[in-house]
């Protein structure tokens, strides 16, 4: 990276507050967010000092009980045993030991008595299991199994068995085979949430030129700051749309500009892209590729790339993958987070955006593309070489 990783690190009002709000509303130590952010801790207690006594203007440059409580216990109940079965596919035609087996690496997940009746065995009977000397390789299967559990619970639940694998022998020194970790996640109903189909948001239709497609697929790239990726994506809340506009940098794929707002409007990329440069003070050439849609084509957008020179690049009419880099981010982003969380206000999400975007996905996520690295870890280890 040279010189460019060592110039001092810039952030926007957006980033400060979400920062701080992590310590104030998110319950973590501002030891752990700096860290995780890869800040100063006295830094993060200026800002936490600074937005208490200022505010929003800080680092400027928003039936009846007894049935009621009864039915939702019921219904709990049964999403319970719901989501054991899906658990225990494929057990029932196996020996009764298998069950056994079943419930000992799941008791630590739900009360004995509600799984003992899923899977259609008695309590006194799996004690009876439980009283009798563990093989040599079962004793080895359960230390492996904590393990396993112990990476797929650090990681969200989004590691498959590849990247737990991986984790486990590559960077922890666990010996185990890529086989033996699949069987007993695929046993112990262990699985990352598969990913949904991602829907575009960006608006083609207007009068705007558009930037010819320079970048033309090319995301293997040198080193950081060459080119960048950008795409907008919405989220769900009980108060409405959110927004959010994403910046890439396509050497490490680390989101280095991020910017959500309750409107689509041109204002949401522009903050996108002026805390990209706030953060990184990108060197003269960087190709900042994104699609035709208006928020990129608009004069204003186009006006911050030519001020800082950096090159416009757009995808060709209709073709997704000419940006899915970004597109896949978003698909990341939706199943390990945004899939399964009911945001009840934009405040929450952009909180909970935030959270995994600077402290898991660019510090801690690892990434096949990059050798099972994280972002960051992927860029500090190239300034070694």
């Amino acid at each position: 990276m040279g010189e460019e990783g060592l110039k001092k690190k810039r952030f926007d009002r957006e980033f400060k507050v979400s920062a701080v709000k992590m310590v104030t509303q998110e319950g973590h130590t501002a030891a752990e967010v700096a860290r995780s952010l890869g800040i100063h801790q006295n830094q993060l207690y200026n800002w936490k000092k600074k937005y208490s006594i200022e505010g929003d203007k800080a680092f400027v440059g928003k039936g009846h009980l007894t049935e009621i409580v009864s039915l939702r216990r019921k219904l709990r109940n049964a999403e319970i045993e719901i989501e054991i079965l899906k658990k225990a596919v494929g057990i029932f035609s196996k020996p009764t030991e298998k069950r056994f087996e079943f419930i000992e690496n799941n008791r630590l997940s739900y009360p004995l008595e509600k799984i003992c009746r899923a899977v259609e065995v008695s309590r006194s009977g799996y004690y009876a299991y439980k009283s009798r000397p563990k093989s040599q390789n079962r004793i080895n299967n359960d230390k492996l199994l904590i393990e396993i559990r112990r990476v797929f619970w650090d990681n969200n639940h989004n590691y498959g068995s590849p990247r737990v694998w991986n984790h486990l022998n590559n960077v922890e020194g666990i010996p185990c085979s890529l086989n033996r970790v699949a069987r007993l996640m695929s046993f112990n109903g262990i699985a990352a949430i598969h990913k949904r189909k991602f829907r575009v948001t960006t608006d083609s239709k207007h009068n705007y030129p558009v930037w010819p497609n320079i970048l033309n697929r090319n995301f293997t790239i040198a080193k950081p700051n060459s080119a960048w990726v950008t795409d907008i994506t919405y989220i769900w809340t009980f108060e409405g749309w959110l927004y959010l506009a994403a910046i890439l940098d396509l050497y490490s794929r680390g989101i280095v500009g991020l910017a959500m707002d309750k409107t689509i409007a041109d204002t949401l990329t522009l903050s996108a892209l002026k805390q990209a440069i706030l953060r990184r003070s990108p060197p003269k050439g960087l190709i900042c590729h994104s699609d035709r849609g208006s928020q990129y084509a608009c004069n204003d957008f186009k006006a911050l790339l030519t001020q800082h020179e950096i090159t416009g690049s757009m995808s060709r009419k209709g073709d997704c993958w000419d940006n899915a880099v970004a597109e896949s981010f978003f698909h990341t982003l939706k199943v390990e987070l945004i899939h399964r969380t009911r945001f009840q206000t934009r405040e929450e999400a952009k909180a909970k955006i935030f959270e995994y975007v600077e402290m898991y996905y660019n510090t801690r996520r690892a990434h096949s593309t990059l050798g099972y690295l994280s972002p960051f870890e992927y860029e500090r280890q190239a300034t070694v070489f």
